[in-house]
């Protein structure tokens, strides 16, 4: 239950980033067919973007 929970909040928070990006650099254009498909688009990756793992490793010196 608690991971289903962490994923809503990161889907949430990409949610908010990418409307933002869409809101102060796409609203005011005209190719609706542009905005449309950055729309979806953003939305789909909002609900991908969680479910992928990133690993960073440090070599020890």
């Amino acid at each position: 239950m608690m991971d289903f929970l962490l994923y809503d909040v990161k889907v949430a928070a990409a949610l908010l980033v990418f409307y933002l990006f869409y809101r102060f650099l796409l609203k005011k254009e005209t190719f609706h067919r542009f905005n449309r498909i950055v729309l979806v688009g953003t939305a789909v990756l909002s609900f991908l973007l969680p479910l992928c793992i990133i690993t960073i490793s440090k070599e020890k010196v």
